[in-house]
């Protein structure tokens, strides 16, 4: 299904050919966790969800190269590690990701998740450019 993240899929006027949307920022990672979105529509709005969430991926290793890290379980970096990298889009202090799985669970109403984007993300599993192709 083609992503709705540009805001683009249903516009009335329609918009100009030329058009193109910005960078994902907060408002449109917070809105896509607030709808449920399962799929992320490239590899750089997979990182930008990551470090919105706090969550360490593995192309992360370069911002963390200096740095000894404390990952845990479920991949959140605390945020006084995140504020000496420089990492500043994530606004917790706490792992939101068991509180996102659960919603998560609760929308999909027993139905399973975990082989979409935000089901690795939420599982802790890395996800590759490859995977969004």
């Amino acid at each position: 299904m083609k992503s709705c993240e540009d805001l683009s899929f249903y516009c009335i006027p329609p918009l100009p050919a030329n058009w193109s949307f910005p960078e994902p920022t907060t408002s449109i990672i917070q809105l896509g966790l607030f709808a449920g979105q399962l799929y992320l529509a490239d590899f750089k709005t997979y990182l930008n969800m990551c470090e919105f969430l706090g969550v360490f991926t593995p192309d992360f290793k370069e911002k963390f190269a200096d740095f000894e890290v404390q990952i845990e379980c479920d991949g959140f970096v605390s945020s006084d590690q995140r504020t000496r990298v420089g990492w500043k889009l994530s606004p917790f202090t706490r792992s939101p990701v068991p509180f996102v799985r659960e919603l998560f669970a609760l929308r999909r109403k027993g139905a399973s998740f975990s082989l979409t984007h935000m089901g690795n993300i939420l599982h802790g599993k890395f996800l590759t450019e490859k995977d969004f192709y």
